[in-house]
């Protein structure tokens, strides 16, 4: 690999954790506004899937 693709591919990979950190605020923020009653039928992949969606 040459030296700009792996700066690119660095970059990217960046990119792609701090998208998932977002999303685990989003979600980590959806959970904490959950009553017991409404927590068990959270579907916690699909919401993060959701939040990553987003902040792509």
């Amino acid at each position: 690999m040459s030296k700009d693709q792996i700066e690119a591919a660095a970059a990217a990979a960046s990119q792609h954790v701090q998208a998932c950190f977002a999303a685990e605020r989003e979600v980590s923020g959806q959970i904490a506004a959950l009553g017991d009653a409404e927590l068990a039928g959270f579907d916690v992949p699909a919401a993060f899937d959701a939040a990553l969606a987003a902040a792509a």
